[in-house]
């Protein structure tokens, strides 16, 4: 007479995406797995050479496949007992939380002989578990230019450039015209996010959202813009006001100041404000690598007027 059967659950627990699961227990049900877990089911006392099948069905007693197999569950059965055992792996999937199972196995000894058993089980939906992430921000200054992109690149955290030439007058009408000028130049910035899990996965979101607070001394800088390249149109924003819904990894912002020979001009520009648009079970870290970068437009050449002599 062979040994009475004992079954024993041995749980591999499967982490996915951002998630990981907890073994529940459900009250008059041996086995609660969490959707998305894995579980290998052991049947011990079984006689070595005894070939067997696994199978999971919704209903008790029937000890075929339920019509869910590769929606609801995978299952990998082995063949013939060894050890006195007879396993299969099953993977639980999303949706399968809200039916019953049965998990059976039929074993069939030398002479054809058979006979069954079946564990009940009912999954439980998974529950996420925080998985914080770290996002780093970071800003730099780039040159000058034009309204086409910048020109006269130099790139870092505190950077000094040549005025680049936007709406210049160089054309003297008479020999004494006062109203030439060098134009303005258009200062550029570069602003990257990145953002990854403690267990170095990237963290991707729809979008999100910065608020550059902005130091410009006497300098006066007008046409405030931003993009998500430099040679791009610019939308416009108002300095220490919230830009959102920024998609990718880069944004550029930029301002326009009038070339002078006076003296040199520095803009500061801050990170602050910083946030992802969406909502989101994972906890942030913010992190600055650069939080701030200036730029300084160096003066032009002074000119005055012609002069003509014999």
């Amino acid at each position: 007479m062979k040994n009475l059967f004992t079954i024993a659950v041995l749980l591999l627990m499967v982490a996915f995406s951002s998630k990981t699961f907890a073994q529940a227990f459900v009250e008059g049900i041996p086995m609660a797995p969490s959707e998305g877990q894995s579980v290998n089911y052991i049947l011990n006392g079984m006689t070595n050479g005894d070939t067997y099948v696994f199978g999971v069905n919704q209903t008790e007693g029937e000890y075929v496949n339920g019509s869910g197999e590769g929606g609801l569950w995978t299952i990998s059965s082995g063949s013939t007992v060894s050890n006195e055992q007879g396993s299969a792996t099953i993977q639980w999937l999303e949706g399968s939380a809200s039916t019953n199972f049965f998990v059976w196995i039929q074993i069939t000894d030398a002479e054809g002989c058979h006979t069954f058993r079946h564990l009940p089980v009912a999954p439980v939906e998974a529950t996420p578990v925080e998985n914080p992430y770290t996002v780093n921000y970071g800003i730099l200054a780039m040159g000058t230019g034009d309204d086409n992109g910048i020109e006269n690149a130099s790139e870092g955290t505190e950077v000094e450039a040549c005025p680049a030439f936007f709406g210049t007058d160089w054309s003297f009408e008479t020999l004494d015209d006062q109203s030439t000028h060098d134009g303005s130049s258009f200062i550029y910035y570069r602003i990257t996010r990145s953002a990854e899990t403690t267990t170095g996965d990237p963290v991707a979101v729809d979008a999100w959202s910065i608020t550059p607070s902005i130091e410009t001394g006497s300098v006066t800088a007008t046409d405030w813009g931003y993009a998500s390249a430099s040679g791009q149109t610019f939308a416009t924003f108002s300095p220490g006001t919230a830009i959102t819904g920024i998609s990718g990894d880069v944004i550029y912002i930029r301002a326009q100041v009038e070339n002078t020979d006076a003296s040199n001009q520095t803009l500061a520009v801050t990170i602050d404000g910083t946030g992802d648009d969406e909502e989101t079970t994972l906890d942030q870290t913010k992190t600055h690598v650069a939080p701030a970068a200036s730029l300084t437009v160096t003066p032009v050449p002074s000119v005055g007027d012609f002069s003509l002599s014999e």
